[in-house]
């Protein structure tokens, strides 16, 4: 099959330049499956990214997501941190006033003295051509969900933090005053939420209280019941948007309980002597004319009539669909035995471990599917579906560059069967083609066709960018039919 011919030879280049000296990689041998038939030939574990503490930063925190929603999992003992991000949550604005009224004109001196071979003449024209940033807006981090578990003072032993690439569930496990603590985090695509399974294997043992963080965006959290934490909020910032646009939210996270007691405070939600908990976490924005109120809580109460294993399964089986269709063995699974960090360490020492490449091959084909679904509103931006505000708060912003950055998200779709999870991306360049034809005639003069440039957003950007080394890299457009 073609799959298998095009990963075997991306692998073997890959391979002969990041395998160390004197390392020898083991044959590389590539399934390809129309559906999940059949489970990896990979034994329990060798699929997983595991440590033995905590993320001690956003970037060594473990990833989970829906396609559209998105969590980053820190694996706290005391408390539960995750960072929240949805990809419609986006500052800015549609607009016709990005075009610099000038840019026609500039264009069509630039190409007379181009021409005549003065090309000093022509360069500070430039200036004259670039779009205007205005309300351009960035995605933006959705908060952050706070969970400060009771019972976890003293000694932690047997800690683990794993991300199971084949179930896409992350988990947290650690023993303190004897008693085991489990939890479990997916980011579960059929039903559009982020759930949150507490266990422990004493019963009336879990107990914590939830509380959301909200970031430099404006945002408001009460209690609904005594259940419930909602929470509403703009996406507004002045550093790519004039503070006063972009779209609102809302969250909801619900509580449900197995024993014990639940209660509610004024911004938070308390859970006493539980045997088990699931905390169910809904979040949506007004992005095209959503109602995110009635979609958080249609998918709450849908979600709140699952039993936690049903909800888990529907979860799994819907992953694994995609998944499952690939798998790849290089040998020297027995490397897995070893955390992943401990493994990193091992190979820029000079240590041979091919499974490590196969295992981030598969991380690669897990992040595709998990911030990218066929029926996600937007593609992937700079970060994925995931937001720690570093891009947003930089010079550039948070969305899509057409230089190169966009593609290499979307490089691995064909090549390793994941081909539904590019259609966001087609659909965002389909949703070009109008605002591109009005950047044509208006910045070039050109009647027939359409343009973009190097940057995008979630509002139909088109226009050159707004600065001289970058602003005029032409992406091009294709005239459709008619």
């Amino acid at each position: 099959m073609m799959l298998k011919s095009v990963i075997a030879f991306l692998l073997t280049i890959a391979l002969s330049g990041i395998l160390p000296c004197g390392a020898v990689a083991s044959p590389v041998v590539v399934q390809e499956t129309k559906d999940a038939a059949a489970p990896p030939s990979a034994p329990p574990g060798a699929l997983a990214l595991w440590y033995r503490q905590p993320a001690a930063r956003w970037l060594e925190a473990l990833p989970v997501g829906n396609g559209r929603v998105g969590a980053m999992v820190f694996g706290g003992v005391r408390e539960e941190r995750l960072a929240l991000s949805e990809s419609t949550f986006w500052s800015g604005a549609a607009s016709d006033q990005h075009e610099n009224p000038q840019a026609r004109e500039a264009f069509a001196k630039i190409r007379e003295l181009f021409k005549a071979g003065k090309h000093r003449e022509a360069q500070p024209l430039i200036r004259s051509m670039l779009g205007r940033k205005r309300n351009y807006g960035t995605n933006l981090p959705a908060g952050e969900l706070l969970l400060a578990q009771s019972g976890t003072e003293g000694e932690v032993r047997d800690y683990l933090r794993e991300l199971d690439l084949d179930e896409a569930v992350a988990t947290v496990a650690f023993t303190v005053n004897g008693v085991r603590f489990r939890r479990e985090i997916v980011a579960s695509h059929p039903d559009g939420i982020v759930a949150v399974r507490l266990t422990a294997d004493r019963p009336g043992a879990i107990g914590f209280t939830l509380r959301y963080r909200g970031g430099a965006h404006p945002w408001t959290v009460a209690t609904r019941g005594k259940d419930t934490l909602e929470i509403s909020g703009r996406a507004f910032e002045k550093r790519h948007s004039n503070g006063q646009c972009g779209v609102a939210f809302q969250a909801r996270c619900r509580v449900m309980a197995v024993g014990g007691e639940v209660s509610a405070e004024p911004d938070a939600v308390r859970v006493v002597g539980a045997d088990a908990v699931t905390v169910l976490v809904a979040l949506n924005t007004d992005y095209q004319g959503r109602d995110p109120a009635a979609l958080g809580a249609r998918q709450i109460d849908a979600a709140d009539r699952i039993e936690w294993g049903q909800l888990r399964a529907r979860h799994v089986a819907d992953y694994q669909r995609l998944f499952r269709r690939v798998t790849l063995d290089l040998g020297g699974v027995s490397a897995a035995a070893q955390p992943t960090d401990v493994r990193l360490e091992t190979l820029r020492k000079g240590g041979a471990d091919p499974q490590l490449f196969a295992l981030f091959f598969q991380y690669g084909r897990y992040l595709v599917i998990a911030g990218s679904r066929e029926d996600s509103p937007l593609p992937m931006h700079l970060q994925g579906i995931w937001n720690d505000g570093l891009a947003a708060g930089m010079g550039w912003t948070c969305d899509y560059h057409f230089d190169i950055n966009t593609q290499q998200n979307y490089w691995p779709t064909e090549v390793t069967n994941l081909s539904e999870c590019g259609q966001p991306l087609f659909r965002l360049v389909a949703s070009l083609q109008e605002p591109g034809r009005r950047t044509a005639r208006n910045t070039y003069g050109i009647d027939r066709g359409w343009v973009c440039h190097v940057v995008t957003n979630a509002w139909g950007y088109t226009d050159p960018g707004w600065a001289e080394g970058w602003g005029l890299h032409v992406v091009g457009g294709v005239e459709g039919p008619g």
